[in-house]
């Protein structure tokens, strides 16, 4: 404690406020506001989802999606759900990821998506799904792509 205090330098200067949440260091209403409501954390890849023009309960599915809250095996297991915690197509644990992106029927749509649109490679994951197709494309073929992509998890 003793090495901390011996390195602050105290003066007879007057005292300085700044303000964190602004470049500027000074405040302003709309950076405590901002701050207030979102805890001025921006979730960009999901901002493109609630921006794209796609049914409004499709926008709410992929948010639910990245954040592991469909209700797969795992996810009712953890609400006392007694039933099987493995696939019923492919006898693998049946999360989220494994539902959407994983399985041997998405993994076919994927692949056909891949094909059809000349993409590299398909998705294996929501964060994938978010990082590389979301949030490395800009302007149109962002949304179009996303409108594909969300029709696709929609359907699976």
């Amino acid at each position: 404690m003793q090495s901390l205090l011996e390195e602050i330098n105290l003066n007879n200067d007057r005292d300085r406020v700044h303000w964190a949440l602004e470049k500027s260091k000074n405040f302003t209403v709309r950076s405590l506001y901002k701050n207030l409501t979102t805890g001025g954390v921006r979730d960009i890849c999901m901002m493109a989802v609630w921006g794209c023009d796609i049914p409004l309960k499709v926008k709410i599915f992929i948010w639910m999606l990245a954040h592991d809250r469909i209700q797969s095996a795992v996810q009712l297991r953890k609400k006392k759900w007694s039933g099987s915690e493995t696939c019923s197509t492919c006898d693998k644990i049946e999360t989220s990821d494994h539902i959407i992106f994983q399985c041997p029927i998405a993994v076919f749509l994927w692949s056909f998506l891949r094909y059809t649109f000349g993409w590299s490679k398909s998705p294996t994951s929501c964060e994938e799904f978010l990082l590389e197709f979301v949030d490395d494309r800009r302007g149109k073929f962002q949304k179009v792509t996303l409108f594909i992509c969300a029709g696709a998890m929609w359907t699976i």
